[in-house]
């Protein structure tokens, strides 16, 4: 089944030009998936929380775009599975070892990761645990515990190469005036 994924943009007022030219890379240094093409995994909702955290709260709009991609495990990179976890975790330890004086990061890992021939993903797909300031929508395992499920979590997905997303699949969907067929 196609993931949804939703990339979130700063409104300036130029739909054609996002249509046609998106999706959109951020080659920020802070970026946590390394360089990429930045989009939310399957929940729309996080992409608000990110249009109202990045935008809004700065006195801009925002844009939410879809692209509908198909995923395998041969074309992402995904930190939720065990065995591509524990891979990272052991890439992760050696550099650590190897540069004592480096903070290693999530993209630190990823960059080097990218550098070998083995690394042949097109995506990374990973789970942030980062607090948005949203209203968490969660479901308690058993009342008065604190564990529970998440039923919107926060997962990022960074496209390394757009041949993943394909031609003509990025969309405006938000806000609706922008949307084909929108009507008052």
């Amino acid at each position: 089944m196609p993931n949804k994924l939703y990339q979130t943009l700063e409104d300036r007022s130029n739909i054609d030009y996002v249509e046609e030219n998106g999706p959109f890379i951020c080659q920020r240094k802070s970026a946590w998936l390394g360089t990429g093409y930045y989009y939310w995994d399957t929940f729309i909702d996080n992409a608000h929380l990110w249009g109202k955290k990045i935008y809004t709260e700065k006195n801009k709009d925002y844009i939410i775009c879809l692209s509908t991609v198909d995923f395998n495990n041969e074309n992402v990179y995904d930190l939720d599975n065990p065995n591509i976890l524990l891979e990272f975790k052991t890439l992760e330890k050696k550099l650590s070892e190897t540069y004592p004086d480096k903070h290693i990061t999530v993209a630190v890992v990823l960059e080097q990761l990218k550098l070998s021939q083995e690394f042949t993903y097109k995506a990374v797909r990973a789970r942030v645990l980062e607090d948005m300031n949203s209203t968490k929508q969660k479901i308690l395992f058993k009342a008065n515990h604190v564990a529970y499920l998440d039923l919107c979590p926060h997962i990022q997905v960074c496209i390394i190469d757009t041949s993943l997303v394909g031609d003509d699949n990025f969309k405006v969907i938000y806000p609706l005036e922008y949307c084909e067929n929108y009507a008052i």
